[in-house]
């Protein structure tokens, strides 16, 4: 229920605006659970019998106000899992989706001690995907150890930390946008649309 306050008369009536909520109070997506906070995001119907009724997972913190900042980078991924699900993307597809969410919700942010704790959030996932490393060299300069990962991990990782913090943006991501938007004919999009995929390869 909206909180309000009594804003005074306006022609005669009474009016009521409402107020914004505060961060802390925000339990969108939350649900506690043992003196928990969790996020909990609805699955489609028709994906139910895939995935279930609800994706959850825990945030390992009883503060509302934590939860509310380390919720997003978790509603990005479960939600790129259920889309991933729905459309039966590619890895890289469902990992792209993930990252430019959180690059969504990233530009709304105003409190720099929110925005801080997301961008630790991507560089947790970003590690998280980058896996264990697959050998060890050591470092001429300081004797100290080198970490070697699979390529394909790192490379994976970086893009989407880049993609997530809003410093890369694919350059297909809103090219449908903008072919739904053209007047021009058919051909020309369909040649646009190759020279596009060409650019990517």
């Amino acid at each position: 229920m909206d909180m309000w306050r009594i804003s005074g008369y306006a022609g005669g009536v009474r009016g009521r605006v409402p107020m914004a909520r505060p961060k802390h109070a925000d339990t969108r997506y939350l649900e506690l659970k043992n003196g928990k906070y969790r996020v909990t995001v609805a699955v489609p119907r028709a994906l139910q019998g895939k995935l279930g009724t609800k994706l959850k997972r825990p945030l390992n913190t009883d503060s509302r106000a934590t939860a509310n900042t380390l919720k997003w980078a978790v509603i990005a991924e479960l939600k790129a899992i259920i889309d991933r699900a729905g459309r039966d993307v590619p890895q890289g597809d469902h990992l792209t989706r993930e990252a430019l969410e959180l690059a969504t919700h990233r530009v709304t942010i105003r409190d720099d001690q929110e925005l801080a704790q997301l961008d630790e959030e991507i560089v947790r996932r970003a590690e998280e995907m980058l896996g264990d490393p697959v050998a060890t060299e050591t470092d001429p300069d300081t004797g100290g150890p080198v970490y070697i990962y699979d390529a394909g991990r790192e490379s994976a990782a970086g893009l989407f930390a880049a993609m997530a913090s809003g410093r890369a943006t694919p350059i297909e991501c809103h090219h449908g946008d903008f072919l739904a938007q053209s007047l021009t004919k058919a051909r020309t999009k369909s040649d646009d649309r190759r020279a596009i995929a060409f650019l990517s390869a």
